[in-house]
């Protein structure tokens, strides 16, 4: 479930269309019910690309090689009847605005964890900079020690001097 506002199902939705035109998960073998189908196992799970469930790098954000092979191969499969939509209604957004210009780490973090108390954002410069931060709360007493949720920054969002978090790396605001 996506809670409004935090973009939590972003990846996962992702992930899963992915699936729906013919991607594996990266280091799979092919599926046999497409021919010439270039599965995966050359792209290995450790790297981190969408069709993997590993976050440490900023390749979370992008499809693998493999997998845009593998799209290649499915819609060329499948052809035009496939994918090809035609409609006069223009359905791509007009703004350049990102996720992290419209939601605080603060508001993200109470969104996704509105069920626990004590809430606190972490932010330190070493995470800050690799477009990470960390939602803190206080579980079950106020005695119980502080927990911690580490979570990837949102698009847009501010991690050093003039940057911003985009795809997972920290780079120059002017990229937006």
């Amino acid at each position: 479930e996506d809670e409004q506002g935090a973009f939590s199902a972003v990846h996962p939705i992702t992930h899963e269309l992915a699936h729906l035109i013919g991607a594996v998960h990266d280091g799979d073998k092919a599926p046999d019910y497409i021919p010439d189908h270039p599965g995966a196992e050359a792209c290995p799970w450790a790297d981190g690309y969408i069709m993997s469930y590993i976050t440490n790098s900023s390749n979370h954000y992008l499809f693998s090689p493999c997998s845009v092979r593998q799209f290649i191969v499915t819609l060329a499969y499948r052809g035009p009847k496939c994918w090809h939509v035609s409609t006069d209604v223009d359905i791509l957004l007009q703004t350049r605005r990102k996720p992290g210009q419209a939601v605080s780490r603060a508001e993200y973090c109470q969104t996704m964890y509105s069920h626990n108390d004590w809430l606190a954002v972490d932010m330190n410069d070493t995470i800050k900079k690799m477009c990470k931060f960390r939602c803190c709360y206080k579980r079950w007493s106020m005695f119980s020690d502080m927990q911690c949720i580490v979570s990837d920054a949102l698009d847009g969002i501010e991690c050093d001097a003039f940057k911003v978090c985009l795809n997972g790396d920290c780079v120059g605001d002017y990229l937006l």
